[in-house]
């Protein structure tokens, strides 16, 4: 990501870069749609794919506060954090999105950057609102979301291209820009 920056930089490019936030990325993982991905984009079949539908299908929930206990429930959803296949579960769900949209796509577990780079920023503006709306729709169709208070953009450009005011928007909500990002 930051060569790419650096690379535009160069070129005279003005580069937009989102940190994406997913609301509960690892908690709303859908297993059936897992498990199509699986099959269908990573040829995971037969007995491997019985394997991990064996692991993510079949469990229940249930609460206990002193003496009263809930329902139980069935989960039908969410791959476990903290476990060794939580991450690698989430890349296979995510690893789709950047065949969806222009915006260069650094994806790690449920950490997710977008960028673009272009010459003019009216048209960098008008490429990343629409782009965002097609992430929007496809976080949609796969059952996870953004967090907008937490996802924020970042504007990188020389001296000689500098962009002060730009407007994005996700959802037709306003995400805040930053100058700095951890």
């Amino acid at each position: 990501m930051q060569e790419n920056i650096l690379e535009n930089l160069e070129k005279g490019f003005i580069t937009c870069t989102i940190f994406c936030d997913l609301s509960k990325a690892f908690d709303t993982v859908d297993h059936d749609v897992l498990l199509w991905k699986s099959d269908n984009f990573f040829g995971i079949r037969g007995l491997p794919l019985k394997l991990l539908a064996s692991y993510l299908q079949g469990q229940q929930q249930y609460i206990v506060i002193d003496d009263c206990t809930s329902a139980t429930l069935n989960i039908t959803q969410g791959v476990p954090q903290g476990s060794s296949l939580g991450p690698l579960l989430f890349a296979l769900y995510i690893n789709d999105l950047p065949s969806i949209t222009k915006l260069t796509s650094t994806l790690f577990a449920d950490d997710t950057v977008l960028s673009i780079s272009e010459s003019n920023s009216t048209e960098l503006q008008s490429i990343v609102n629409t782009e965002l709306e097609k992430v929007n729709e496809w976080l949609h169709v796969n059952k996870l979301f953004f967090n907008y208070s937490k996802t924020s953009y970042m504007i990188v450009s020389g001296k000689n291209n500098q962009l002060t005011d730009c407007n994005v928007k996700i959802n037709d909500k306003t995400i805040t820009r930053t100058t700095c990002v951890k």
